[in-house]
């Protein structure tokens, strides 16, 4: 009996010092409204204080993460200030300045933990917890938006656009959009064909989110701007075509610029305008060698037109049956115009499905270019 009480003992002894902190299920991290996936690292509560994966938490914020085995230092990067934190310690550096923390760095299953609130105070954020969902809510005052080893920082206030390039270190200031972000912003950076970057940034707004304020910023591989454009859309949310051939395509609206990707020169401009269309913002939503296929804002009715002769075609005239037609016509919910939507193309041949909720089917509409 005292054996077996021994082993008890013993083994109450070893999880007590081999299990440093206490999982907590579930746990949420919300950064701009935006979930922050946490499927294979959990967060950790030590002193009732969560303990969140410091590189998991940093990279979300466009931050770079260094180690030093030697020193057991953990270095911030992508900052005005670079933040030093040593593991065991409550006190962290920032520049020369001291900043305490309620619970010290550590390690588990050689991952760096670190308190949520130390990270997103120091990094000048706003955090705040909701008990019932169990989730950390963080306001950054910047968007991100990261390709390979460039983060670009949209801030939220100022419209600046700045550039943290993790290999080197450095953060620039590379575009000013002048502009104060009025709901959710959201960032896609991209690489073009030829290795330059599209930036595209959103902000959604209005109530339930019917404006679309896009900003297009076309950079070289010198991370120098060649052209940006803006454009603002209402209640549908489409997407512009931003590649054809060679070109980077970009628009305000009313005009259509094609840039070459490997020069960057302006090859060519469209004034939709001109072309007879009526005023209005348009979408662009496809690009061939001799038309445009372009949606109006207002209208919502999907065109094909031919800018050499100026010829316009209402695709739902041409491919709907009477009934399609005038719903096309009639519809206004949740907004107006047709559904028709470009699924292939062959050099003759454009395919679309109609995505309508009362003749919506898996039929496929075959319009053959002139």
């Amino acid at each position: 009996m005292k054996k077996f009480i021994l082993v008890i003992l013993m083994m109450v002894f070893t999880l007590r010092f081999t299990i440093p902190a206490l999982a907590v299920e579930p746990i949420n991290i919300v950064i701009n409204n935006n979930m922050l996936s946490l499927d294979t690292i959990k967060p950790i509560t030590e002193r009732s204080r969560i303990m969140v994966p410091i590189r998991t938490i940093s990279e979300a914020f466009g931050l770079q993460v260094l180690w030093n085995g030697n020193t057991k230092t953990v270095t911030i990067r992508g900052l005005e200030k670079e933040v030093e934190l040593s593991i065991g310690s409550n006190t962290a550096y920032t520049g020369d300045k001291q900043v305490q923390m309620d619970v010290p760095a550590k390690i588990i299953n050689n991952i760096t933990f670190v308190p949520i609130r130390f990270v997103a105070e120091v990094l000048g954020e706003q955090v705040t917890w909701e008990e019932r969902t169990k989730t950390a809510h963080i306001v950054s005052k910047y968007i991100i938006g990261s390709l390979d080893e460039k983060v670009f920082k949209w801030d939220k206030d100022t419209g600046e656009v700045i550039l943290f390039d993790k290999r080197t270190g450095s953060s620039k200031k590379i575009a000013d959009l002048n502009y104060r972000i009025i709901g959710h912003g959201f960032l896609q950076a991209e690489t073009t064909p030829k290795d330059n970057i599209l930036l595209t940034f959103e902000d959604n707004y209005g109530s339930p989110h019917i404006f679309s304020h896009y900003f297009y910023t076309y950079i070289n591989a010198n991370s120098s701007i060649v052209r940006k454009t803006q454009v603002q859309y209402k209640v549908r949310l489409q997407h512009n075509v931003k590649y054809y051939d060679n070109n980077v395509v970009l628009t305000d609206g009313q005009i259509v610029y094609f840039i070459d990707d490997d020069t960057g020169k302006l090859t060519e401009t469209v004034n939709l305008l001109e072309l007879g269309l009526e005023k209005d913002t348009y979408y662009i939503e496809d690009v061939g060698d001799n038309y445009l296929l372009v949606r109006p804002n207002g209208s919502g009715l999907l065109t094909l037109i031919y800018p050499s002769d100026k010829t316009e075609v209402l695709l739902y005239k041409e491919l709907l049956n009477q009934d399609e037609q005038k719903y096309a016509e009639l519809n206004d919910t949740p907004f107006r115009g047709d559904r028709l939507q470009l699924i292939e193309k062959s050099d003759t041949i454009l395919y679309f499905a109609n995505e309508s909720p009362l003749f919506g089917d898996n039929t496929i509409y075959k319009y053959e270019l002139r």
